[in-house]
């Protein structure tokens, strides 16, 4: 956290905010009615339908760090070479988006699927987790 501010970029501490055990959903609406970019390890956020849901209901900015195991040190660290980049490529991003950094620096886009008509959560949730989906059996 401490690299991130010696960076010049004003930062907010998600222990700040929040308690322990707040929902996804709770912290990126959040992050997007702040206008914050929300960094993260949690690389399940992507693919958890409610957590995609939330980002793309709240227009929510989020980038994943996928570095695996890191202490405080080697995190701090590739803050140092990435925030630079996730401001100039994520900053003036206007809508919901998640990105990705990697151990080596890289910084790269994770395209959301389009929502495909769903009218609300609850029916999106129904569609994507009904029993037998993605087996080809449509209804």
């Amino acid at each position: 956290m401490e690299a991130v501010r010696l960076c010049d970029v004003p930062v907010v501490a998600h222990h700040e905010i929040f308690s322990e055990g707040v929902s996804d959903e709770e912290w990126l609406s959040f992050v997007a009615r702040k206008k914050y970019i929300g960094l993260t390890k949690d690389e399940r956020i992507r693919v958890n339908p409610l957590a995609v849901e939330s980002i793309l209901a709240s227009g929510a900015r989020v980038v994943i760090f996928s570095v695996g195991p890191a202490n405080a040190s080697e995190l701090g660290d590739l803050a140092k070479v990435v925030i630079p980049k996730i401001v100039r490529s994520v900053g003036p991003r206007k809508g919901a988006c998640i990105f990705k950094v990697t151990r080596s620096g890289a910084l790269t886009e994770f395209r959301i699927p389009p929502k495909r008509g769903h009218t609300n959560l609850g029916e999106r949730r129904r569609r994507l987790f009904r029993p037998g989906a993605g087996r080809g059996d449509r209804r």
